[in-house]
């Protein structure tokens, strides 16, 4: 018996060691694709990179108010990545600076490097869409209920997402649209969408960048 006791312990310790180097081959590969900015388009690489050269071009000296990805401050709690990503869309992939003369000096360098385009969001500048208490959404179905916000950048988060809710369906978010009157966006956790000019948008969410479901992957990962 201890000799089948003991050959069950070395399997199961081999197939925990194989999991264990399939998931630090995961975490490695999905580490080095967020450093290389992979799951970004080419204007948010090309101002990041020359942001953070150690010996940036004599062109990159104006990238000094340069602060960060939006991405990397919003975390969506397990199974609102989706709502998340919808609700963001584009702006998921701007980058946080310090003023708008940060922003400006920005996009002057894209336009004389040529290396793409990249929305910018000063800090503190965002303003939310109607902030009047009879026009925010109820506060129980906000969107931001189910994020943390790295702090400092709360003002950024309510300006992008302060009007967003969140229904299980789109028949559902239609007919919260249709019938409470207040200005807002409907997502459904399964990322289609309805803004609050009445633009529908949805279909497959694989579609989408899928950015901060692959930050979560590495989360869970590590923890692994």
């Amino acid at each position: 018996q201890a000799i089948a006791d003991l050959s069950a312990q070395v399997k199961t310790t081999q197939t925990l060691e194989v999991e264990r180097n399939k998931a630090r081959s995961s975490l490695t590969t999905l580490k080095k694709m967020e450093a290389n900015l992979d799951w970004y388009k080419d204007g948010v690489k090309a101002v990041l990179k020359a942001a953070h050269q150690e010996s940036p071009p004599v062109e990159a000296a104006c990238l000094d108010g340069i602060v960060g990805l939006l991405a990397d401050v919003v975390e969506p709690a397990p199974s609102y990545e989706t709502a998340v990503e919808a609700a963001l869309g584009e702006s998921l992939q701007y980058i946080l600076v310090q003023d708008q003369s940060a922003g400006t000096a920005a996009i002057d360098y894209l336009q004389q490097s040529q290396e793409g385009r990249c929305g910018f969001i000063p800090i503190g500048g965002g303003r939310a869409v109607d902030d009047r208490p009879d026009k925010l959404p109820l506060p129980d179905g906000r969107l931001l209920n189910h994020i943390t916000v790295r702090d400092g950048y709360e003002a950024v988060a309510a300006a992008l997402l302060g009007h967003v809710v969140v229904a299980d369906t789109l028949d559902a978010a239609r007919e919260l649209f249709n019938q409470n009157g207040r200005v807002q966006t409907v997502v459904t956790r399964g990322g289609d969408l309805l803004s609050h000019q009445g633009v529908m948008v949805g279909g497959s969410p694989d579609k989408l960048s899928g950015i901060l479901a692959k930050k979560q992957e590495i989360k869970a990962l590590a923890a692994q």
